[in-house]
């Protein structure tokens, strides 16, 4: 007799294959060649079938694959933490989907998957949906997204497992080593590799054990675990490397090219960041105009000159997608070569850059504005600690006065920007900051609360004031923006 989940198996193959064409019930067991007593597992097998949107009842009695209307949907396996599971759709005006947990097989987080639409069944809770939302079941994982799992290995008789750090992975690891291989690791933090062949819905995740990282509860793993199972890594591809340092040595052999830019290297130009910044992208000028009038200038780092749409470069730095910012480090989605060694505005060095102009009147209201590519020499990297100081005491050591000027016009500008932003409604998100202080082994012994100060406050004004610029202009051109 069939087993009527292997039925439905050999249906579901049966309406997939391309010569397929819709059968009456009757003809659709002589094709599957079932006995007389077997046709009720058939209709048991296509309800089924149907009601996971695999098979669908045709006219004139017929059965096959569900029509165009009831096309495959492509896109990636989301779980949240309250446990329920989300297919969000390639195409950019779908709404995610609901997915029963129950039925999510062998999908990972964030794996890419194909789906169909389900009815819904109204007998089940759908944790986070609204009433509107759809609901589809997972047809096949078309690629995995992670290729590792961080996790304490555990053992039954007869195999070993990795119970995943991540508690987005909602199944335990099944790993393809012999147990007795395995033993001296039982109850360590490991890493384990994926190695199916090909993700299948029938079969659970399996991987290989690659590497014991000791102690589950050792600081000294939190960050390996931690940047291991999210796929992270501070080193860069070689390949990456050599071209980064390339264009490294092109600035140092031929300096910046200036062509096609706006010259502002004779504009005192000053970069404001936290004494802690690894980098400087960005940095600003003010100059005063007749009329009482200030033009304001907001200068970015111009990375995309260094690095070609295509190049290695940019396919990492689109796998990367940003800088990760950890409690101890930066993963960064650029080389330092380029955010370091070329991009940063330190001062006395030529830069690319695109800038913001700004005309504001007396009272900080916007005149006129324009973009361009622009090259930069900045006079000056302070800290916000460093303008901050100068607010409160009036001193900043070895500071030039034509610097302290601009900081003291910087600082009236801001204030009437600020107050005028409020004053149209801008909603004030200045929420302290904490930060965990380490010790040299890396174990938290405090924690600092940051609040947002005045000279945080100028640069961010300037920020906003850029980004309104910019927004203006994706908008008014009609363009895709964020």
């Amino acid at each position: 007799m069939t087993n009527s989940n292997d039925l439905a198996r050999r249906v579901a193959a049966l309406f997939s294959s391309p010569k397929f064409h819709p059968l009456p019930e009757r003809d659709l067991a002589r094709a599957l060649q079932l006995g007389p007593g077997e046709r009720g597992r058939l209709r048991e097998a296509l309800r089924d079938l149907e009601g996971q949107g695999l098979a669908a009842a045709l006219r004139g009695g017929r059965w096959g694959a569900p029509p165009a209307a009831s096309a495959h949907l492509t896109g990636s396996f989301c779980v949240r933490p309250n446990g329920s599971c989300w297919l969000i759709p390639d195409g950019p005006r779908q709404p995610p989907m609901w997915i029963d947990p129950a039925g999510v097989g062998a999908a990972m987080n964030g794996d890419k998957i194909q789906a169909v639409p389900v009815r819904r069944d109204m007998s089940i809770r759908m944790l986070g949906a609204k009433p509107d939302t759809k609901t589809v079941r997972i047809v096949r994982v078309l690629e995995r997204k992670r290729q590792w799992v961080v996790g304490i290995l555990q053992a039954t008789p007869h195999y070993a497992y990795v119970v995943p750090r991540d508690s987005l992975l909602r199944a335990n690891i099944k790993l393809t080593d012999p147990l007795p291989r395995l033993e001296k690791h039982l109850g360590n933090l490991v890493v384990a590799r994926i190695v199916e062949d090909e993700p299948s819905e029938g079969r659970p995740v399996t991987a290989q054990f690659a590497e014991d990282l000791g102690d589950p509860d050792s600081v000294a793993n939190d960050i390996p675990a931690l940047l291991m199972d999210r796929g992270l890594s501070e080193a860069f591809p070689e390949e990456v490397k050599k071209a980064s340092s390339r264009a490294h040595s092109l600035l140092v052999q031929h300096g910046a090219d200036p062509r096609g830019r706006v010259d502002l290297r004779r504009t005192l130009v000053m970069a404001i960041d936290p004494a802690t910044a690894h980098d400087h992208d960005d940095a600003v000028s003010l100059d005063p105009l007749p009329g009482g009038r200030w033009k304001l200038g907001v200068h970015i780092a111009d990375v995309a000159a260094y690095v070609e749409p295509g190049s290695v470069i940019d396919r990492e730095a689109l796998h990367r997608g940003n800088s990760t910012y950890l409690v101890d480090r930066v993963i960064r989605m650029l080389p330092k070569d380029l955010t370091v060694r070329v991009c940063s505005l330190l001062p006395g060095e030529d830069h690319l850059a695109h800038s913001v102009e700004i005309i504001y009147d007396d009272h900080g209201r916007v005149l006129e504005s324009k973009t361009f590519r622009s090259i930069i020499r900045s006079k000056a990297t302070l800290s916000y600690e460093q303008v901050q100081a100068y607010f409160d005491t009036g001193r900043l050591e070895g500071a030039a006065a034509e610097l302290l000027h601009a900081l003291r016009n910087l600082r009236k500008l801001a204030k009437k920007i600020r107050a005028l932003r409020f004053e149209h409604g801008a909603l004030d998100f200045a929420l302290p900051e904490t930060h965990c202080d380490l010790d040299a082994e890396g174990n938290p012994v405090g924690f600092t609360k940051r609040t947002a100060t005045e000279a945080y406050n100028l640069i961010e004004e300037c920020m906003l004031a850029a980004n309104q610029v910019v927004a203006r202009k994706v908008f008014d051109a009609r363009v895709p923006g964020i």
